[in-house]
């Protein structure tokens, strides 16, 4: 195949991309800290995350396609609404080592799980500050 579309514009390696559920938007994140929001169609960056304090590992979408989760190795996921990113709407805290999985669950946008460089798994439910279940590594 033939490249449709070249997006530059984060400063370090892109770790991470995902297309947005239902419109043609690509959110990408990487090892300058930052999550992008880019416009697939013409390639202009239209939003610009400073999210994390280390590497961004992970991302998903909400099956609404208004939030998304950003996992990253300062060991945090923060959950935003793309209708108003300048803060997010939630950070999760629990994992003792980077993440470097998490889904949204296809059905129910409130739940989220995520996996982390030691093997542990942390269950999530979106308002509440401890997860709803984790497995540890060894466990």
């Amino acid at each position: 195949g033939t490249c449709e579309r070249e997006m530059n514009g984060h400063h370090w390696d892109v770790k991470c991309c995902q297309w947005h559920p239902t419109r043609p938007i690509i959110l990408s994140g990487g090892k300058d800290h930052k999550t992008k929001l880019w416009d697939a169609k013409t390639g202009t960056c239209l939003d610009t995350i400073h999210a994390h304090k280390n590497t961004v590992r992970c991302l998903a979408w909400g099956v609404n396609g208004n939030w998304f989760v950003t996992g990253s190795r300062d060991q945090r996921l923060k959950l935003y609404d793309i209708r108003k990113t300048s803060e997010a709407l939630q950070q999760f805290n629990g994992h003792k080592s980077e993440i470097t999985a998490l889904a949204m669950h296809p059905q129910h946008e409130t739940l989220l799980v995520s996996g982390d460089y030691n093997g542990s798994i942390f269950h999530w439910a979106v308002g509440s500050e401890e997860p709803v279940a984790q497995r540890m590594a060894g466990e």
